[in-house]
This record gives C-alpha cells, sequence and structure tokens, in this order.
C-alpha cells in the first residue's frame, strides 16, 4: 500500500522525529548527516560523538520542486554551529519554526509572460515527476500538489487602506475573504487608492490565477482589474506575478454577472483548474514558476467606473488564488542514494532501497571505512526546495539497542551539481520530544514494518 503523503504534516499515526526550517534556495542534490544518536551523552552537545549504527523506517524531505531555469544561485547563510537551544515546537505544525536561523532569499524573476484573460480552464501543468520508478516500490507522489486556492482560513489578512470598522461586522468581516464559502467581503476606502490586500501564509505556494467571487449586492462594487504580487519573506521586496483584466464574460458591462447567495448552498466547490460553477466569478489565468510565502493583490478599476476613476469600496464574496502546494519529501525511489562512512551489504531487509520507499522499513547504516559521522548523498534530476527533515522511527523491536540507534541531530547540505561545493541548509536538534525521549522522557514509540506514511508538507 503506497503512501499517501501531503505537503503540510508527518504521519501522526507514526512516531517520527522532524526539525522545520526556512530556505529559500533551490538545490538538485542533498547530503544528510545524523551527528549524534540518541545513545549519546544527554548532553546538547553539537560535536559528533561516535556510534554504531543508526537505523530509521523512513527519511522524508519535505519541500517544493522547481521546474524552472535558470536556477538560483545564491547560497543560504550558514546557521550558527551552537543549536544546543534549537528545538521546533511540538507537535507537529504547519507553521515553520520560529527558532531556526534565517537564510539569504534568492532572487526572484517576473514571469515573462504577459497576463491574460483567457476562455478556456488553465492548462498550466504540475511540475514533471521522475518516470521509471522500480515496479517492487509503492508509488510516492513526487508532483507538487495543485490545490483549489493557496489561501484559506488560517491565512492572515492585512487589508490596507480598508475601514477597519467594516471588518468587524460579522456580514463584511475580514475571515469571509478567504473562507470557502459564499459571505460577503467588503472594503470601504479610508486610505490609499487603491487597497491592498496583504496575505501572509507559513508555507509557500506558487499561484496561477486568480478568481473573485460575485458578492449578494450591488454589481457596480465587482472589481474587474487585478494586480497580484508575491514576495518570498517579510523582508524582501515585492515582486509583481501578473496583472490584468479578469475575463470578457465578467468583464462585460452588457450582461452583468448573476449575483451569489447564501442559499441552498454558499459552500464552494472548486478545483485549481476550474471554479464552482454553480456560482457566479471572475477568473484570470497567468504563468508563473516562482515560489512565494505572501502575496499583495489589489484591485485598480470596477465595473462601470471609467479610466482612472478611483471607487469608494469593492466587495466580493470570495478570493481563490488556484496554485501548487508542496510535496512531503522531494525525495523517492527514483532518487540515487549513495553513502561514505556505511556498509550496505546488510541483505533485503535493511538495505538502500527503503530509506526513501515510502513505507515503514528499515534502512540501516552499520559503521564501515570511510566518513564519520556517516554521509547521505540523494541525487535526483529535479531542483528543489528543501524547507524540512523527518526521520521515522525503526521498527524495534522496543530494546535499548534500537532506541540508541535514533539520529537525535541533523545536518543536511545541497548542492546544484556534483562540480558545487555543498551549502550548508540547516544543521540542528529534532523537535524536543524526540530528542529528550530516554533523557527526560519516555524512548519515542516503534514503528510497525510495511505502514504506509500518510505525511504531508
Amino acid at each position: 500500500e503506497p503512501i499517501d503523503s501531503s505537503y503540510l504534516e508527518g504521519d501522526t499515526t507514526k512516531s517520527f522525529g522532524f526539525a522545520t526550517f526556512e530556505n529559500t534556495v533551490v538545490y538538485r542534490d542533498y547530503r544528510i548527516i545524523f551527528p549524534r544518536l540518541r545513545r549519546s551523552p544527554p548532553i546538547p552537545d553539537p560535536q559528533p560523538i561516535q556510534y554504531i549504527q543508526f537505523i530509521i523506517a523512513e527519511l522524508e524531505l519535505p519541500g517544493v520542486l522547481i521546474s524552472s531555469d535558470p536556477f538560483p544561485t545564491l547560497s543560504p547563510a550558514h546557521f550558527p554551529s551552537d543549536y544546543s537551544t534549537f528545538f521546533p515546537s511540538d507537535p507537529p505544525t504547519t507553521v515553520l519554526s520560529s527558532v531556526s536561523p534565517t537564510v539569504t532569499p534568492s532572487p526572484t524573476v517576473t514571469p515573462s509572460a504577459p497576463p491574460v484573460s483567457p476562455s478556456e480552464p488553465p492548462t498550466v501543468s504540475p511540475n514533471l515527476s521522475p518516470t521509471g520508478s522500480p515496479s517492487l516500490f509503492p508509488t510516492v507522489s513526487r508532483e507538487n500538489t495543485p490545490v483549489a486556492s493557496v489561501i484559506g482560513p488560517s491565512t492572515s489578512l492585512e487589508a490596507v487602506g480598508c475601514n477597519p470598522n467594516i471588518a468587524l461586522a460579522p456580514t463584511r468581516a475580514n475571515r469571509n475573504l478567504r473562507d470557502g464559502r459564499i459571505s460577503d467581503f467588503q472594503c470601504s476606502r479610508n486610505g490609499a487608492f487603491p487597497p491592498k490586500l496583504i496575505l501572509t501564509q507559513s508555507s509557500p505556494s506558487r499561484v496561477t490565477g486568480i478568481r473573485v467571487y460575485a458578492s449578494t449586492g450591488d454589481p457596480s462594487n465587482d472589481p474587474v482589474n487585478y494586480s497580484i504580487e508575491g514576495r518570498v519573506d517579510s523582508s524582501s521586496s515585492w515582486v509583481e506575478i501578473s496583472s490584468g483584466d479578469f475575463d470578457s464574460a465578467w468583464m462585460s458591462d452588457t450582461v452583468v454577472p448573476q449575483r451569489n447567495t447564501l442559499t441552498p448552498n454558499p459552500d464552494i466547490d472548486s478545483t485549481r483548474t476550474e471554479g464552482d460553477t454553480s456560482k457566479s466569478f471572475g477568473y484570470a489565468n497567468f504563468q508563473n514558476d516562482e515560489w512565494y510565502l505572501d502575496y499583495r493583490v489589489t484591485f485598480k478599476r470596477n465595473r462601470f467606473d471609467n479610466g482612472d476613476e478611483e471607487y469608494s469600496e469593492f466587495v466580493i464574496s470570495e478570493l481563490e488564488l488556484p496554485g501548487y502546494q508542496g510535496v512531503a519529501s522531494v525525495i523517492g525511489p527514483s532518487t540515487t542514494l549513495t553513502s561514505d562512512g556505511c556498509n550496505t551489504n546488510l541483505g533485503p531487509n535493511r538495505g538502500d532501497a527503503y530509506l526513501r520507499d515510502g513505507e515503514i522499513s528499515d534502512f540501516a547504516c552499520p559503521l564501515a571505512q570511510g566518513a564519520f559521522p556517516p554521509e547521505l548523498m540523494l541525487t535526483q534530476g529535479d531542483l528543489s526546495r528543501v524547507t524540512g527533515i523527518r526521520v521515522y522511527a525503526n521498527i524495534g523491536p522496543p530494546l535499548e539497542a534500537f532506541y540508541f540507534a535514533d539520529p537525535i541531530t541533523y545536518s543536511i547540505e545541497g548542492r546544484l551539481d556534483s562540480n558545487d561545493d555543498w551549502e550548508l541548509i540547516s544543521e540542528g536538534p529534532f523537535n524536543e520530544v524526540w530528542f529528550n525521549g530516554m533523557i527526560t522522557g519516555p524512548p519515542p514509540a516503534r514503528n510497525t514494518f510495511g505502514e504506509p506514511i500518510d505525511s504531508s508538507y
């Protein structure tokens, strides 16, 4: 049975350690090192401690797959080597760890394709996934996850230039902008024109379109022109992704789009490629290969406005930004693994294949001649951007020898090709509950052989 992994969370029915970190740089290859195991002295010392072997049931590198070239060439800033007090929060959440050091943002480029207002559904394809996975492995999804909208109720909204008192009214509240239902959001101006909607997220995404759903009231308050910008973090500059008019049917002044209603069913049922056809909405689709954390949306003109006329308010019942979120792991069965310092002649039950096969199946690295700590090199054809690491507990049995084989600290490096130097992405301990097992708390549970892993980014 294949692992049903997704973008936002590890499989909470399994036992695993994790770390999340900020990284805006893409790489093709990764090198993983586990400096310390659970058997090491219970002191958060970053120095490697000699061990005999480590055993894990699966390695996941959550992140996003990047199909576009040219790729960024900036290196991330090296993280402090003294990470003894850094822990991701417990239990796993969708929020990037607030204690992770910051890295240098990668450059971004405004897509060269002009914005369009097509009359057909979007045709942008998901990024290519590798082919030819060995048949003995389960199918592990290595395509970014298409979503109807990358924003939702958990997305933070700052409505710049909108009267905040309007947002307090339940029928016009800010939450109505992205709650997945027909519920009017009203922006009455009280500042500079045009107002700006700043949408802040906890994880990166790639937007390929924009949809506005008609309000339940006056059509003259419908926005008909948009601009959308993105940035990789709060310290970066905004970069235009697309701007222009919505589709021709929505733009019509002679046949005004019908109003949406709160009954019989206000819930919006849409996909990345199609809005909810039972509702009234305007849309635009565009080419965009860049991944951003935050978005800024501006509506520059309303229905029936002339030229540069400034409106006093706009009202919509939902904003959708269709696009893609990331993958549970950028590595999979087709990723080439080489190791330095591991004895890999262990037979079919502990071999290299089990490190990234999508199931609970032990990968063991007994020390051999070579590097210490041992190094795992993962080579792939895709460019990717990794924002976390997870190790799933081995299958046991629940004896000290197997607890002591758990890695409790990690280092991850990346490079673009074999001619480049390795660059540090992140290093540190796994989350506190995992790290402190057998020190201040019970040891993490053992997993069961053959179970599929249901995780997300």
